[in-house]
């Protein structure tokens, strides 16, 4: 193998991490988001139970910290969303909508799960929690990058090259 041709290949893999490390650093802090907003969400939810609270009331409490949390944290992780540069209030009203609808899923699905399951227990119930959340943060991962970043994609490429 000549240096040339491996000084190529090795510039064309450099050039291809170049150009993904937008999509990882979005993917790294959708994840920090949803973990921390998850952790949030089941520490609030199990203290609130322990602490003699009924069920749906720290069902409505932990989920609306849940939302709070991750909504401020993508806030500040995005560029785009703390520059004012991401698309401005249209795009902000996206994400806003998908992160309340989410919530609003994980919210409605507890209560009906918990009335027609007849779930009763603390980890029944903290169980059921993970699941929804867990379905929420796919739906609401593939809902962002479909919907709210798609039409910033290069925009969102051009400003992390700026950083």
């Amino acid at each position: 193998m000549e240096i040339r041709e491996f000084t190529g290949r090795y510039n064309d893999r450099w050039r291809s991490l170049r150009e993904a490390r937008p999509k990882l650093v979005r993917l790294g802090g959708f994840l920090f988001a949803g973990a921390s907003s998850a952790a949030l969400d089941l520490a609030l939810f199990n203290i609130l139970l322990a602490s003699g609270v009924s069920s749906s009331v720290a069902n409505g409490s932990s989920t609306l910290g849940a939302l709070v949390l991750n909504f401020l944290i993508n806030l500040s992780v995005f560029s785009p969303m703390k520059r004012g540069t991401f698309q401005n209030l249209r795009a902000a009203k996206r994400f806003a909508l998908i992160a309340f609808l989410s919530a609003a899923f994980v919210f409605a699905g507890f209560e009906v799960a918990v009335s027609l399951f007849a779930l009763e227990t603390a980890v029944q119930q903290s169980v059921l929690r993970v699941l929804l959340i867990l379905i929420g943060s796919g739906v609401r991962f593939v809902a962002y990058g479909a919907w709210v970043f798609r039409s910033d994609s290069r925009r969102w490429t051009e400003m992390q090259a700026e950083e």
